[in-house]
Formats: C-alpha cells, sequence, structure tokens
C-alpha cells in the first residue's frame, strides 16, 4: 500500500482475500500390472491400457481431511523402468465423480495433467444412467495430482473448485511471489525478487 521509512505497508484489502480451496485429490498408474494408489482396476483393452481411478463424491460438504499435496503436479513414472521417460506407457485414464448433474454448469479436471486448458479433452460429460460425471483421457503411467472445478456453461472464465470440492482454511497453498520496480522515468518493470512460499 504504501512505504514508510525502511518499511512497507501492506494492510487489508479485500482484493486479495480469495477462496482456500482444498486439497488435491492423487492416483498412481505406475504398472500395468496391478492397480496403484487408488485406482480400482486395470485391464488391456483394444490397443491399451485403461485404468479406472477410485470413484470420487464432491467434499465441499465434508470435513477437511489432511494430503500431502504437489499442488497439482504429476511425475511419469514407471515402477520398472530404467528411465521412465522412455519405459512409460500411456494408459486410458478413467474418472468418475458420482454427484448429482450441476445444471448450467461445465465440470472439468484440473491439475498440471491439463496445462491450464479447459476444452473437451478434459470436460467431463454427466451420465444420468450412472449418476455421475466421467472422462476418459490419456495419460503417461505416473503419479498425479488432480481436482474437479467447474464454471457457468458457454463461459470462458476460469473455472472454480469451490463448488465440488469447496474451501478449507486449512488446506495448504503454494505462493510465487514476484516483486518488481519501476524507477521514475522509466517505462518497464524491473523483476527484482522471486520465491516461493507454502501457507502449511
Amino acid at each position: 500500500m504504501r512505504v514508510e521509512g525502511s518499511r512497507i505497508v501492506y494492510s487489508h484489502t479485500p482484493q486479495l482475500v480469495f477462496p482456500a480451496s482444498n486439497e488435491y485429490r492423487r492416483f498412481e498408474t505406475v504398472s500395468t500390472r496391478f492397480p496403484g494408489m487408488r485406482t480400482d482396476s486395470v485391464k488391456y483393452m483394444g490397443t491399451n491400457y485403461h485404468v479406472w481411478v477410485a470413484p470420487d463424491s464432491p467434499r465441499a460438504d465434508r470435513e477437511y481431511e489432511y494430503d500431502r499435496t504437489q499442488h497439482g503436479r504429476f511425475l511419469i513414472r514407471e515402477y520398472n523402468a530404467t528411465d521412465s521417460n522412455i519405459g512409460a506407457d500411456y494408459v486410458t485414464v478413467h474418472f468418475f465423480l458420482d454427484s448429482p448433474e450441476y445444471i448450467g454448469r461445465e465440470v472439468y479436471i484440473d491439475g498440471e495433467i491439463t496445462y491450464g486448458q479447459f476444452d473437451s479433452s478434459n470436460r467431463m460429460v454427466y451420465n444420468g444412467t450412472m449418476g455421475g460425471y466421467e472422462l476418459q483421457m490419456p495419460l503417461k503411467q505416473g503419479a498425479y495430482n488432480y481436482r474437479y472445478v467447474s464454471r457457468p456453461a458457454g463461459s470462458k472464465e476460469y473455472p472454480s473448485s469451490s463448488l465440488i470440492e469447496g474451501d478449507k482454511y486449512e488446506t495448504g497453498n503454494e505462493y510465487s511471489i514476484y516483486v518488481y520496480l519501476r524507477k521514475p522515468g522509466d517505462r518497464y518493470d524491473r523483476l527484482v525478487g522471486y520465491t516461493t512460499v507454502n501457507s502449511n
């Protein structure tokens, strides 16, 4: 907000208050011989292996549950390969969110696996017979963090996790802080500092 001598003052500003979200969910597909963490089954079908992630349900109304998160990241890994980047295969991953239909909203899978894109490749489709949202996504074998997000149908706004995942103040989040300097008379900003901090 302002500089007072050698102090930088940040007063409370509502614009800096934002939802806390929830810890990311996780699963592993490190082998095609047996199900990994939070996967129900693995089966060879047609031309490749298919992996079914254990069914999920909304967490917005549930108590906070701690899980050591990787903040949406993923790691390519095949448990028996000397170089997983070469040895890991693509598998078709089946996601299922056991939930009533959110009328007028689109539901997506989010995490670094989507590279910040929200389109048909990670948009879930509601299956009325099964009573939930489903999606098949080709992913390389590995360990994944993901979450469910939604936005109004037809909107281009960045989806929110609040409706499905909920907002829990205990959630450990990672923040990247960039400090810029613009000297009097300059027409550009200089990056003078950067750090990443965790809230937990």
